[in-house]
């Protein structure tokens, strides 16, 4: 079996990292309390925000796995309310 080439785990170990802060991220983002404080537009600003960068991953997702994002029913379905 071959190893995996060193620039493709320092990646990976990134990749890691970013998805590790991410997540912290979303909780803070889902935090009731700090939630409540903030206006009605700031919501909708922010799910909507939230709303494209889970696209994001999605239409990255879909990519990793060979598959055509631009031909995806779900993300359609979810484009009409960005747009």
């Amino acid at each position: 079996m071959q190893q995996i080439p060193e620039d493709v785990v320092k990646k990976l170990f990134d990749f890691d990292q970013a998805l590790t802060s991410f997540e912290d991220s979303l909780d803070d983002h889902f935090n009731l309390q700090q939630n409540e404080k903030i206006c009605n537009l700031d919501k909708a600003k922010s799910e909507l925000a939230t709303l494209f960068a889970v696209n994001s991953l999605y239409w990255a997702y879909l990519h990793c796995k060979g598959k055509d994002p631009s031909q995806d029913a779900e993300l359609a379905v979810e484009l009409v309310f960005l747009n």
